[in-house]
Order: C-alpha cells, then structure tokens, then sequence
C-alpha cells in the first residue's frame, strides 16, 4: 500500500515538474515575443494550455515568472558545462573549443529572450535599490571561477597566450560570440551551430592558441622579436569591444531625451527668466516697422534659416578643396598566423602628398555648383525675410482690427445699458410694461456676451503677433500705428514684369536649373583622364627596400600618375541620364513657377480693386447709422419711438461698422499680399540679407521695395 502511495506521489511530482518546464519554455517564447510591458500571465497561460491559476501554483507573479526563466537559463547553461566541458578541463584546448560551442548555442537559443531581460532587469534593479537574489549571484559566480580555471588550465599548459588573464580572455569570447551571433542572425540564411563554428575555427580560434613557432629561438645573429601574438589579440579585443556598439534598440536613447525634456520643462517652470536661450520680454507701443524689424532680428524660424548660409559656404569649401593638395598618413601592423622566415610581424607608416593637375572639367563643375548653391541659398533666406515680414504685418492689422471691433462692441454694450435705463424709467412712470425692461436685459446681456468673444479674438491675435515677433508672451506692447485705407493704383504688366523679375523663389528656381547644367558638366567630366602629382614616402620595419633587413627605413617615390576609365560597368552613362533628367525637370519646375507667378500676381490685383471698391461702398454708412440710431434714441426717451426701432438701429450700426473696418482690413490685407506676390516685401533681389538687416520703411509705405 505505502509503495503505492509512493509510486503515485512521485508521478504526481513529475507532472508537476513537467507543468512547470512548460510554463517556463511558454513564457520566455512569449516574454521574447511580446516584451515584458505585454506579456501576462494569461497570456502565458493560454499560450501553455493551462490554467491562469496553475501558474499562480509555481510563482507568484509575472515578475517571479520573468526571474524564474532566466534562473531556469542560468542552471541549463551550468548543466551542460558540468556535463560537456568540465571533463575536458586537462584538456584545455578542446575545452575552450566545446565551452565556445556550447555558449554560441545557448545564444542562439536565447537571443530574443535575453534582449528582454537585460533592460528590464536593470530597471528592477534600479527601482529596488539592490542586485540579484543571494542565491542567484552566488550560483553565477561559482559557474564564472569554474569556466575561468579552464582558461588558466590553458595558460598553465601553454596551450592559451600567458597575457590576458583567464577574466579577460573569458570577456573577450563572450563579446566576440555576440558579435558574430548578431551579424549572422541578420544573414538571409543564419548558419547552422556546425557552420558557426566552422567560421570560428576559420576567423577566431586560431587568434587564441600559442603557435608552435613561438617556443623556437631566433635565428643565430637575429634579434628575438617580442610579444608575439599580442597584435591578433589586441584585434580580437578591439572586436569584442565593437559588440555593445551594435545594439539597435531605441529605450536609452528614447529615455536620454525625456530627461533632456524634463530637465527643460522643470528649469522653464521653476525661472522662466533664466531659461536657456529665452525669448525677449518687451513692453511699449511698435509701429509696424519696428514689429518688423523686431521679428527680424528675433524670429526663431528666420534665425534658422540664416544658420543655411553656413551650410553654403561649407558646399563651396569642399569643391574648392576638389583643386587643392591632399595629404594623407597611413599605418599598418599585421601578424602572418602561421608564422614562417624570421619576421611573421611587420610595420609601417606612410605618407602621400597628391596635388590633382587635370580632372576634365569635374572640379569646375563642381565648384559652379556650390556657388550657385550659395546663390540660391542667399534667394531661401530672403524669401524666408519677406515671408516674416507678410506674417508680421498680417498679425498686426489683425490686431488693429479686433481693437476696433472691440470698440464696436463695447458701445454697443453702452447702448444697450442706455435702453435697459430708459426703460427702466419709463416702466417706473408706467407707460412701458415690465416685458419691455426683460427684454432690454436680454439686449444687453446679448451685447456682453459679444463683447467677450470679440475680446477674446483680440487676446488670440495677440498671442500670434508675438510669436511672430519672437518674444515672451508676457511682453505687454500697444500698437501705434492705425488701420486706415491708402488708395493706389497699379498697372497689371509693370506688376507682373515686377514679380518675374524680383521673386525669390523664382531666383532659386533660376539656380536649380544651372546647379543642374553643373552636375551634367560634372557627370560629362567623369568621361576624361585625370592625372595627379604625388610624392609617397613609407617608414617600415622590416626594410621596405630589403625585407629581410631588421630596423626601421625609409623610402620616398615622387612621378605623375594618369587615370583613365575604359568601362565601369555604365555607371557614369547612369549618372550622366540622371543629371540630364534632373536638368529637364529643373527647367520645367521654372516655367510652371513661373506660370504661377503670373496667376498670383493677377489674383492680388482683383483682390485690391474689390477691396477698394468694398470700402468705398462703406465708406458713408457709419455716418448715416450713427445719425439714425442718435435720432431713434431721443425719440424713445420722448416716447415716438418704439424699442424695436432703437435695437433694429443699433445692429445696423454694429453691423456698418464692422463692415467698414473689415473692408479696410481687406484693403490693407490686399495691398500687403500684392507686395508679397511681386517679391519687393522688404528686402530687394539685390540685397543680401544678413542677421543685421532691418527696414527702413513701413512695408506698407507706397514704395515698399527697399533699397540696399
């Protein structure tokens, strides 16, 4: 009975064994799979075929399952290296050959579950205060001293290179094996683990085993050379090294740029007056041209656009440097693996002095370019100007014309509080009824809630106007200058040869064109012989001019040197399509922006004549308005008029005044966007305009085209 009992307990406990080496198997593929963040324990469950709690039988929780399978990782790996490669420990060569084998498949078991743990396990780490379990750490450092008495094993046989230590050589392995795992995983087809190491027994262990050249004496009358082997090692570190620059994910990028932010945001919110590159804090009345001048010196969008002339200049250093002498230094140290004769490592250092005589027409080219880049660039930052200065003065008549709406409004409001007294009044003397007084409340009640919202456009417009300024939003600035009409007249072929001739854009369109024609000339060029003077000179050890001689020499060559490409496989007749393709869409793109220009300018010249016509038309009405609701009032207060008659009154003149001052907003909107479209918007084609560049002139004046 009782060996029944036993018999059945210990099934019971091998199912339970095996529940758990399934669940852990399930949540590293689903841990790799979905990362930590998505993973949960019913997921895991379903992916298993259990219950969710039957896990919560073995573990706690998700964070104690994480932990487990990464335990379960540590002890397979510990397993395998007891049972495959501590028997080989007196022989230290296959040892490490089979300890290597054995961690570049537990890498390629584990790749994607490791990717996981890493990052999310520092971050428990960091949020407890403290490292790994007691236990854990102690198990892995037991595992460590064991792998690094085989690699003093090998040292101590002669087997492995005496230099680096057994913690070294243990580092360097595992940085290589990552490093090779990474490359291969992104192949088309990954080796197998037998190919792998094929590989490694092909690039690798051999960089690790003592030559047998290395215990043989030197040559009788030839100096011993020292260190050797320290070279393919010093390679093989700087390989191991390149590992940690390889990873790709974004988390500690992303997460150095959310402190950067917060670090900002916390700075901003504790001084706003000590922030680094804070906006100007300004306060005063501005004309139009000092809010434009202002702009231009403080716009964050125009200060960036200027930062482009740097980029131009650096365009035209570099074609010059096309013409100009090159010269170069060179070093080499290389170890034959296999050593044979008497120097298996050599050195060297060189230098090449190459003066270029003749390429073809390339350099040229290539030189007119940058030029014209610099060109165009100088036609990006004024248009970027003018672009300012339209924003600027379209802000600002905004401006000026919510101030006056809100005039409007506020005596509208005045009216309305005139009616609600007055009938107030009268419904205390009798003749009006207690309807009348409600609905003067709702009259002014109405009025106010207008004056709100015009008041609150006003705020808005505000706020536009000082970001384009490129100031602090707690400047407090009052406008100087007023909305009024300025009638002008323009004859539609002077404003359309005006804008063919004076748009920036059409400038840099210009340049596309012949930056064009430049790279045809370059890519023509690519066809011709180019030749070089050169003056080469080497330091080497063994003697470059006896390579069985010892000791640093020296030898120097000077000559000319031609070269001609016969065929390259058509990449220069490749090359020469694209630029003649890219020169054909260039001239294109400048007639249909030219085209475009002929349309705008025509649309701004009807826009200013309905304007003007607009504000004509409402020119007499406010006079006309006032007068009647004037009348209309005095005659309710007589008791001949009615109140319907005051309040139909007064929205007629709310409404002539808010037609008159939109029509002269039109109006100066109108002539404002005229000068934008004809390109003389501040600054002329003629002017380089630079960081010190400020109007002399109301962009709005009658002759808005600056000098220079």
């Amino acid at each position: 009975m009782n060996r029944k009992i036993e018999s059945a307990t210990r099934r019971r406990e091998r199912q339970r064994q095996a529940n758990r080496r399934e669940i852990l198997a399930t949540a590293e593929r689903v841990f790799a799979a979905r990362g930590y963040a998505a993973a949960t324990i019913e997921s895991i469950a379903d992916e298993a075929g259990f219950a969710a709690g039957t896990i919560y039988n073995f573990f706690s929780g998700k964070e104690d399952l994480f932990l487990a399978v990464a335990d379960r990782i540590l002890d397979d790996i510990i397993e395998r290296f007891n049972r495959e490669v501590e028997p080989l420990r007196e022989r230290p060569r296959e040892a490490v050959t089979r300890y290597i084998a054995l961690r570049l498949d537990e890498l390629r078991r584990h790749e994607a579950f490791m990717h996981v743990y890493y990052p999310i396990r520092q971050q428990q780490r960091a949020a407890a205060g403290g490292c790994a379990p007691a236990e854990c750490r102690q198990k892995f450092a037991e595992h460590v001293a064991r792998v690094h008495a085989i690699f003093a094993e090998g040292i101590r046989q002669g087997v492995l290179h005496a230099e680096p230590t057994p913690a070294q050589f243990s580092g360097m392995i595992e940085g290589t094996l990552r490093y090779f795992n990474h490359v291969w995983s992104r192949e088309e087809k990954p080796p197998t683990l037998r190919q792998g190491m094929k590989r490694l027994e092909t690039c690798f262990l051999p960089l690790l085993w003592v030559h047998q050249q290395d215990d043989t004496p030197a040559a009788p009358g030839k100096p011993a050379r020292k260190g050797k082997g320290v070279l393919p090692l010093a390679l093989a570190a700087l390989v191991s090294l390149a590992t940690g620059c390889l990873s790709t994910a974004p988390e500690p990028v992303a997460a150095e740029l959310r402190d950067a932010r917060r670090t900002m945001a916390q700075a901003a919110t504790r001084d706003q007056n000590n922030v680094p590159f804070a906006l100007p804090v300004i306060s005063g009345e501005l004309s139009l041209r000092d809010a434009c001048n202002l702009a231009l010196a403080n716009n964050l969008t125009l200060r960036a656009t200027f930062l482009r002339r740097q980029e131009a200049a650096g365009a035209v250093e570099a074609a010059r440097g096309g013409a100009l002498p090159r010269v170069g230094l060179s070093g080499n140290a290389s170890s034959v693996l296999e050593e044979r004769g008497d120097h298996p490592e050599s050195y060297s250092a060189g230098l090449r002095i190459t003066q270029p005589i003749w390429r073809s027409g390339v350099v040229e080219a290539g030189l007119r370019y940058a030029r014209l880049y610099a060109a165009s660039t100088d036609a990006v930052i004024r248009q970027q100007a003018q672009t300012t200065i339209a924003a600027v003065a379209g802000h600002y008549l905004d401006v000026l014309l919510m101030e006056h709406m809100v005039t409007v409004y506020e005596e509208s409001v005045a009216v309305a509080e005139r009616m609600l007294q007055t009938s107030r009044n009268k419904r205390a003397a009798g003749t009006v009824s207690d309807y009348e007084v409600l609905r003067a409340e709702v009259e002014l009640s109405t009025a106010r809630a207008d004056l709100l919202n015009e008041r609150n456009r006003l705020r808005t417009a505000n706020i536009a106007l000082l970001h384009v300024l490129g100031v602090d939003q707690r400047s407090d600035i009052k406008l100087s200058d007023k909305l009024g009409y300025n009638a002008e007249t323009f004859d539609d072929r002077d404003m359309e040869r005006m804008a063919l001739e004076s748009r920036a854009d059409l400038i840099m369109r210009e340049a596309e064109v012949r930056m064009a024609e430049a790279e045809a000339d370059a890519a023509r060029g690519a066809y011709g012989p180019e030749a070089d003077l050169f003056l080469d000179g080497q330091f080497a050890d063994p003697d470059p001019n006896n390579p069985s001689l010892d000791g640093w020499k020296d030898r120097w060559m000077a000559g000319v040197s031609v070269t001609y490409n016969l065929f390259d496989g058509f990449t220069r007749r490749g090359k020469l399509r694209q630029a003649v393709a890219r020169q054909r869409q260039a001239e294109a793109s400048l007639k249909d922006a030219e085209e475009t220009v002929r349309v705008e300018v025509g649309k701004a010249l009807l826009d200013l004549r309905y304007a003007d016509e607009l504000f004509q038309s409402q020119q007499k009405n406010i006079e006309l308005a006032r007068e009647a609701l004037r009348i209309l009032e005095s005659g309710f207060r007589l008791g001949r008029n009615t109140q319907i008659e005051v309040l139909d009154a007064q929205s007629a003149l709310i409404e002539a005044m808010g037609r008159y001052y939109h029509a002269v907003h039109a109006h100066s909107t109108a002539r404002l966007q005229l000068r934008k479209v004809l390109g003389v918007l501040g600054p002329a084609s003629d002017v380089v305009v630079t960081p010190d560049y400020r109007m002399g002139a109301d962009p709005l004046a009658p002759e808005a085209e600056e000098a220079p």
